[in-house]
């Protein structure tokens, strides 16, 4: 499946998998518009994907505050004119991206554009604006805003200090504005049941005006990474929050050919309920903790993330069962019949995201902003069918081994010194 955007102009792609249907194409003013036809339930899905890194660190406090209010600047209010029409809508942000979701009757869907277009071409903030957000950001927020454990190893800058937040003014969220929220990049999915020249019609009368710096939006570019063991944050006295161990490893670009085999072994590691370490975990604590395996991309760089946490009796022992589980899955590799059983659930997880409109909105606009094919996950299974107990032992060798994974132990209880337990943590 091929993954070429279309030229910029008029010129529309039209791509289709086993009956979906997406038109695409790239507006004068660089936006990248897809709409994706679906008959049935009158509603429609929209999402809109911005490149948002944060390039400066001076910035981090305007571009807080332009995130919580950009949907509210002007009075546009697009949750209040959304419920006319039974919908809703939120804004999300990520380390690279900023994304508005809406969905609604499809009856909404010209309040939706028009709101949206006008919220981003003519930004207006006011002080009354950036004081409910401030209200809103600081709730609870200590003086002096730190990283979250998970944050150091896969998770978002800090949020900007308190202090830094209260000096902000609405000209310097405008100006981040303005040069952070372009079209050049963007990405515009409109899925649901909806006529698609008139929706291309639409987005051109009122996308069209919305303009930004020429050139590609700035991203950030993270520093190389080093993968020691895990490092050691104790809180004294915090017992009863528990121990947290967030681990994170280098994976491949979708494109790459062992990608697919890759995601099926995530899936064995713990990705899903049957993953082996969820097992592992699952026979001496119970069901409280939380145990998660995943795959992440970033616009530059891919990771293989692994997060454990919950009230551990010894956190040494977590650490332990972790190790021997990725050895003894680079080691031994697939189970009989484990391969199967991850690639039937893999399978069905697509299924049923491609059955839901919003979901099928979700995942289309982040791989087409991703530089793949916007229907992408529709051609999954056929990938996931190709691959081998073989393929999937190979890539544990070279992707799960222990020593490839770096990151952090937070706990609040003590360290065991059982010989083994503890080799090779810095604390």
């Amino acid at each position: 499946m091929s993954s070429t955007a279309p030229a910029s102009g008029d010129h529309r792609r039209v791509r289709s998998h086993r009956g979906l249907v997406c038109h695409d194409l790239i507006l004068s003013n660089g936006l990248r518009l897809l709409v994706l036809p679906t008959c049935g339930v009158p509603t429609v899905e929209v999402r809109l994907n911005l490149p948002f890194a944060r390039h400066r660190r001076s910035d981090a406090a305007a571009m807080e505050l332009l995130s919580a209010t950009v949907m509210a600047a002007g009075g546009h209010g697009v949750a209040e004119r959304l419920a006319d029409h039974g919908g809703e809508c939120e804004v999300m942000v990520d380390p690279e991206n900023l994304t508005f979701s809406a969905g609604a009757l499809v009856t909404g869907l010209p309040d939706i554009l028009d709101t949206l277009a006008t919220a981003l071409g003519s930004p207006d903030y006011t002080v009354d604006q950036l004081d409910r957000a401030r209200g809103r950001l600081l709730r609870g927020r200590p003086a002096e805003a730190t990283e979250s454990p998970g944050a150091r190893v896969w998770g978002p800058p800090a949020p900007a200090p308190a202090g830094e937040l209260l000096d902000v003014t609405p000209d310097e969220v405008g100006g981040v504005h303005r040069k952070v929220l372009r079209p050049q990049g963007a990405v515009l999915c409109v899925a649901g049941d909806v006529d698609v020249d008139a929706v291309v019609t639409s987005v051109k009368a009122t996308f069209g005006v919305w303009t930004g710096p020429s050139g590609e939006a700035p991203r950030l570019d993270l520093p190389p990474r080093r993968f020691p063991e895990p490092s050691v944050v104790e809180r004294s006295g915090d017992r009863d929050n528990g121990t947290g161990l967030f681990l994170e490893a280098p994976s491949v670009p979708l494109r790459h050919p062992d990608h697919a085999a890759l995601h099926l072994a995530n899936l064995m590691v713990a990705g899903c309920f049957p993953g082996r370490l969820v097992q592992a975990l699952r026979q001496r604590e119970g069901l409280a903790y939380s145990v998660r395996s995943t795959m992440h991309k970033l616009r530059r760089s891919d990771w293989i993330s692994i997060s454990c946490s919950g009230p551990f009796t010894d956190p040494a022992e977590l650490m332990e069962t972790t190790r021997v589980t990725l050895t003894e899955l680079a080691d031994r590799g697939p189970r009989p019949g484990e391969l199967d059983a991850v690639r039937r659930y893999a399978v069905g997880v697509n299924r049923t995201a491609a059955r839901g409109t919003g979901s099928l909105a979700h995942a289309v606009t982040a791989y087409a902003a991703h530089g793949v094919s916007p229907l992408w996950m529709l051609a999954a299974g056929e990938r996931y069918a190709g691959v081998t107990e073989d393929d999937v032992h190979r890539v544990l060798r070279s992707h799960f081994t222990p020593d490839r994974f770096g990151g952090v132990l937070t706990t609040g209880r003590p360290m065991s010194v059982k010989s083994g337990n503890t080799e090779g943590v810095n604390s």
